[in-house]
């Protein structure tokens, strides 16, 4: 039986996260050696980016909901995260859903923050004021910000996908925890 992932995935009342955040907790067996993850928490754009999570239930893991993900080298990818504290990322290929991610994996709570950002949106979201407060309206830009601020029109190399991704959720998590 499954439950209705919005009854469980993050919501956040002041911002608008654009981009997939997933939380998933380590499972270790019985010597202390990492086995799995359960994916404890996710918010709506991950369930968009990642149709798996349309199968999630309370205590769902990690290799029952990505398998074919962590067999290519991404249950890996997790467990290096964990066992070493720091940070990786890096632009990602999911055999499942056939696209192309801004992946960051975080070490958190015994398990590992995901944040992962289609590349297919990311035009959309590299422009000024995409990560304002719901609550406030946007100041319109100054001319002088205009000039500075214009993307460009379709992002092609892996080094401008990286450096652009960062941009988005590095400036969404400064705004995010200054407030």
């Amino acid at each position: 039986m499954t439950a209705s992932p919005s009854a469980f995935v993050w919501e956040d009342q002041h911002f608008v996260i654009p981009f997939g955040i997933m939380h998933s907790r380590a499972i270790r067996n019985q010597q202390g050696e990492l086995v799995n993850f359960e994916v404890c928490s996710f918010n709506h754009y991950a369930t968009l980016d990642l149709p798996a999570l349309q199968d999630w239930y309370r205590g769902a893991t990690f290799w029952e909901l990505f398998r074919q993900d962590a067999r290519q080298g991404l249950f890996l990818a997790y467990q290096r995260v964990l066992s070493s504290g720091v940070a990786q990322e890096e632009i990602y290929h999911s055999p499942t859903t056939g696209k192309e991610y801004y992946s960051l994996l975080k070490p958190w709570q015994d398990g590992i923050l995901a944040i992962g950002l289609a590349l297919d949106r990311l035009d959309q979201l590299d422009q000024p004021g995409t990560l304002a407060p719901q609550s406030q309206p946007v100041p319109p830009p100054t001319p002088q910000r205009i000039a500075l601020a214009q993307p460009a029109r379709r992002i092609t190399s892996l080094s401008q996908q990286m450096t652009a991704c960062q941009k988005v959720v590095y400036s969404y998590c400064q705004t995010l925890f200054s407030v």
